[in-house]
């Protein structure tokens, strides 16, 4: 009976621990990204994408970008970055940085993008950094461009629960959408940067 009661115990624990809400965020635009070095030269490719939310109360904001670079060595460096951002007066543009832990990413056929479990602060305020694989992040980039329903978790500072919001990104307009693209198949080229 003891051995059954701690089982039943475990299992409790175990499905508390798994079962966790999906909030659906709404308003999700992308812009297209398209770096250059000073020469010239393609760089890099990505989107980032706005959306807004109401978690975990009131008008809150998610700023994510999901990047491909290429650096001088020709090397491929996957690169993702998030800010999550509360909005205390809708009608003014001043938003209060939420900081956050660490985030997660996961395309539209269910797969996490494989991360860097290492997180950095970014250049810009209460932003987290950190590298991910060049090929989830391309699958990523696409599954963002064509309107697929992707999910992010984001776990704030000093919590461990990890909130994740489904979105659907509005349609590109044909002109960014192939600029994407262009971009995405010169810089995997094999030919000049």
């Amino acid at each position: 009976m003891k051995h059954l009661f701690i089982g039943l115990l475990a299992i409790l624990v175990v499905n508390s621990t798994i079962a966790q809400s999906v909030y659906i965020a709404s308003a999700a635009k992308n812009q297209v990204l398209v770096y250059r070095y000073s020469s010239n030269g393609l760089d890099g490719c990505g989107v980032r994408t706005v959306f807004m939310t109401d978690v975990p109360k009131g008008n809150n904001m998610g700023d994510m970008s999901i990047n491909v670079f290429k650096n001088q060595k020709g090397e491929f460096i996957g690169l993702t970055k998030l800010i999550y951002s509360n909005i205390p007066d809708i009608n003014k543009v001043e938003t209060k940085g939420m900081s956050l832990s660490k985030y997660s990413m996961t395309n539209a056929s269910g797969k996490s993008l494989r991360l860097n479990p290492t997180f950095k602060s970014g250049d810009d305020q209460d932003s987290l950094t950190t590298q991910a694989s060049v090929e989830d992040s391309i699958d990523f980039l696409f599954d963002l461009a064509s309107q697929k329903t992707v999910q992010v978790g984001v776990t704030f500072k000093n919590e461990k629960t990890e909130r994740i919001f489904s979105m659907r990104a509005e349609k590109l307009e044909p002109k960014e959408a192939e600029t994407l693209s262009k971009c995405i198949s010169q810089l995997m080229s094999d030919g000049k940067k």
